[in-house]
């Protein structure tokens, strides 16, 4: 049986969608009411399994108040009814969120009511996530399962409240990061319907109030790791063979790479060039050689146009007398200057390789 509250501020839609409900036996009607003053009492009051809950509540928005009970009572389910502008509907359509059409239709109501009920099955507990974020992002679930999310921008808002650590976000931060080309009105729409849509996936897998709203600032609340920390802690200890190969392993590519997600942006020069400083300090350490071949072969496609790089692969090469990696090595940077930068290759590079190919006779 599930226990239904209607809120409306238009009496007569109240009442019709009031009288298509009762009409089903799974149904039972535990309030009704117009006001939202009385929304948040009634809900505490007659414990509703889902709220049917109308968007245009004269000068309130039905998606605030849907925030507010999402905030409390994360296992009640809305559905929103709606006479709402296009755009609005076809939001929810794109982010899979229950709502109703006004006029009400009693077979799309059946539908919901359907898929309603079959999400009110006992949710399998997960503890912690693993989250990858090196090359692009993925979510696994402690059995290994990938864990998967309805749409993109879905899956993009997970990462985003994730980088924001624990600094929280505001609803402009959202939008300004997430959708900034849209107009306020249309961009809220979204964000409202994405937020709840990623709150619905992770309480389906057990997790309680996972995006917590506290002083109008969202937070990822879902106990998870990342080989972004893992790699993090790996930097941290002393560089043995068996610490730098799993870096190098965990460091598949640069943060969220492949998403191309501009908030990540200046995060990922900043791992990008402490991996840079750490890769090139362990040049001159005493490491096996199958773990220094996979520090250079990092330097060799990443740091091309990188004249500190370039100097000390020559020295590498040449005091190891490697004379076909020195000027393979070379000519391999000398192309890149020239087709990237238009340049020649810096003077210095040059000159220390000349050193070790030509070098003086006495």
């Amino acid at each position: 049986m599930l226990r239904v509250l209607i809120v409306d501020d238009e009496p007569l839609a109240l009442r019709i969608l009031e009288n298509k409900l009762e009409s089903f036996p799974e149904v039972h009607i535990v309030g009704t009411t117009t006001k939202f003053s009385d929304v948040l009492p009634l809900v505490e009051r007659t414990k509703p399994d889902v709220v049917f809950l109308d968007i245009n509540l004269g000068t309130v928005s039905g998606l605030d108040i849907a925030e507010i009970i999402y905030t409390r009572y994360d296992h009640i389910q809305i559905v929103f009814v709606t006479a709402y502008s296009k755009f609005a509907i076809e939001a929810f359509e794109l982010n899979a969120i229950d709502y109703l059409l006004k006029p009400v239709s009693t077979s799309r109501l059946k539908k919901t009511l359907a898929r309603l009920e079959n999400r009110r099955t006992v949710p399998k507990i997960h503890t912690t996530l693993y989250l990858e974020v090196f090359r692009t992002g993925n979510l696994f679930c402690p059995d290994g399962v990938p864990f998967t999310f309805r749409t993109k921008k879905v899956a993009e808002l997970f990462f985003f409240l994730w980088h924001q650590d624990q600094k929280r976000a505001t609803r402009d931060e959202i939008l300004a990061q997430l959708w900034p080309t849209l107009d306020e009105e249309r961009g809220a729409t979204l964000m409202h319907s994405t937020i709840y849509q990623l709150r619905k996936t992770l309480q389906q897998k057990g997790f309680k109030k996972p995006i917590p709203l506290e002083n109008q600032k969202y937070r990822l609340n879902v106990p998870l790791t990342s080989d972004l920390e893992k790699w993090e802690t790996c930097l941290e200890k002393p560089p043995t063979d068996e610490t730098v190969q799993e870096a190098l392993s965990l460091y598949r590519g640069h943060y969220f790479e492949m998403e191309a997600f501009s908030w990540a942006h200046f995060r990922m020069e900043q791992i990008k060039m402490k991996w840079s400083n750490y890769l090139f300090s362990l040049l001159e350490k005493p490491l096996h050689p199958q773990t220094m071949e996979r520090i250079i072969l990092w330097g060799r496609h990443n740091e091309r146009l990188d004249e500190k790089w370039g100097i000390a692969l020559i020295d590498y090469f040449g005091k190891r007398e490697q004379t076909h990696q020195l000027i393979t090595y070379y000519e391999l940077v000398k192309k890149a200057w020239s087709d990237e930068l238009g340049l020649d290759v810096p003077q210095a590079i040059t000159d220390r390789y000349n050193a070790f190919l030509f070098p003086t006779i006495s």
